[in-house]
């Protein structure tokens, strides 16, 4: 008899250490797959990244940042002061240093008008978006070590020709002893190539790993209610995490940068990373979700006097009021109330397969079953009736 509990104990342990192995493996997939999915869709993909980005150039911060950058390279390249002085008269040359204070100033404000202006924004969301396009189609065609040299470069620039007056130059090749000469020397270049060509690959695999394995640990778990319930809790919390991470990022950023720049610097980061932030909320909402569901509809002494109450107060008081005396409807939804329920829920899984997932779209469906479970205890007659 002490035998078979030893083992049982050694079993269970066994087991349990395994849920904990697949967990974790899962759990490290939904926090790198939440990023590469994030990544795969706003990054790589110009439309989306072309949508992030736009807003950028319409913020004031950002606006006054980017002119004053430009307005402080600008009077470090060019001594303004000094070539207003040799301009001035000998006697007013000590008004060079004030003339160019002033001058300074006028460039800035006339820099951050130009950028506030929506025909330089326009240019500017176009001319980002080129230079992504260009990016990508550089990463997606490179064939390399991470070595770029003058003939490989020559031949990129020159591929964008065809339909241009510099047509001749197209496919053009330079002179072997000049083509070779190496410019960069980059290790990560494969790296980009790598991620660039093969993300949506990657995406499918880890959404089948990640849904394998949580499905082989409610599997082998002996109590499949509570370990869907800890699935439910263990995933919301790293994205808890992740959102943590976030603001922590935030954090240092602002503590990090110059305080002419700060401000313009947590703003570009809040917009670029919105989309990565509603999207693990919406994930640690699911999760929630998930683990809400499985409790209250389980056995567990919590769930039942929950239960307990608002069936007394639905299908009791409530239903009462509404209704003075039972009719084939109540006695339906009474006899069916949890085919009905289920069936509900069901038909909100299917059709979140078939829209895009946001927290917008989950918060609706989630306050449409729970009006419509709402609605069916209210309306359900009791057994006895």
């Amino acid at each position: 008899m002490a035998k078979k509990t030893n083992n049982k104990i050694k079993n269970g342990t066994f087991i349990n250490l395994i849920l904990g192995l697949i967990l974790g493996i899962a759990g490290g997939i939904l926090l790198s797959g939440n990023l590469l999915f994030w990544a795969g869709n706003n990054i790589v993909d110009n439309n989306k990244f072309t949508a992030i980005t736009a807003p950028l150039i319409k913020q004031p911060d950002i606006q006054k940042s980017i002119a004053k950058y430009g307005t402080d390279q600008l009077f470090s390249s060019v001594d303004v002061q000094g070539y207003i002085g040799s301009v001035l008269p000998p006697k007013a040359s000590f008004l060079a240093p004030t003339l160019a204070d002033q001058l300074k100033t006028l460039v800035d404000q006339q820099l951050q008008k130009s950028l506030s202006n929506p025909k330089v924004q326009e240019i500017w969301d176009n001319s980002l978006s080129k230079t992504h396009n260009l990016v990508i189609k550089a990463a997606t065609n490179y064939k390399g070590n991470g070595t770029i040299d003058l003939g490989q470069l020559f031949s990129f620039a020159t591929s964008n020709l065809k339909d241009t007056k510099l047509s001749f130059l197209s496919d053009k090749k330079l002179p072997s002893n000049v083509g070779q000469i190496e410019l960069i020397n980059a290790s990560w270049l494969p790296i980009v190539h790598n991620i660039v060509v093969n993300i949506d690959p990657f995406e499918y695999l880890m959404t089948v790993l990640f849904i394998g394995l949580t499905s082989v640990a409610i599997f082998i778990s002996k109590n499949r209610r509570t370990i869907i319930i800890k699935i439910g809790l263990l995933y919301s919390g790293i994205m808890l995490v992740t959102v943590i991470g976030l603001r922590f990022i935030k954090m240092l950023i602002t503590n990090n940068t110059s305080s002419d720049y700060s401000s313009a610097a947590t703003t570009a980061y809040s917009i670029v990373t919105k989309s990565f932030y509603i999207q693990s909320i919406t994930i640690l909402v699911l999760g929630l979700i998930i683990a809400l569901v499985a409790w209250i509809s389980g056995e567990y002494k919590s769930a039942k006097r929950v239960k307990e109450i608002s069936n007394k107060l639905l299908s009791g008081n409530i239903h009462k009021a509404i209704f003075k005396h039972e009719n084939s409807y109540t006695k339906f939804i009474g006899k069916n109330r949890k085919i009905i329920n289920w069936a509900s829920v069901v038909i909100a899984a299917i059709l979140l397969c078939f829209v895009g997932i946001s927290l917008t779209v989950l918060v609706t469906y989630f306050i449409v079953i729970i009006l419509v479970i709402f609605v069916v205890e209210i309306s359900s007659a009791s057994p006895k009736s």
